[in-house]
């Protein structure tokens, strides 16, 4: 088992980076949090905007990863 060195030593490292990213993932998962709870077309919008969330989340941890690489 590998262990992910970004989440122990990101917020130390790369903090910018690592908070823009826990941002982005925590507003992700409040999106689809709501969207579970909600039902019929609000349900659906906030799964659109959860869906579009992620991605962003998943950019900015990309970046955030890059540059923990290139400070380590």
């Amino acid at each position: 088992m590998a262990a992910d060195f970004f989440i122990t030593d990101g917020p130390r490292v790369v903090p910018a980076e690592y908070q823009a990213w826990q941002a982005a993932y925590d507003y992700w998962y409040v999106c689809v949090q709501r969207a579970l709870d909600c039902g019929g077309s609000e349900s659906e919008r906030l799964g659109s905007v959860a869906i579009a969330a992620k991605g962003e989340a998943d950019r900015l941890e990309q970046i955030a990863r890059d540059a923990f690489r290139r400070a380590i």
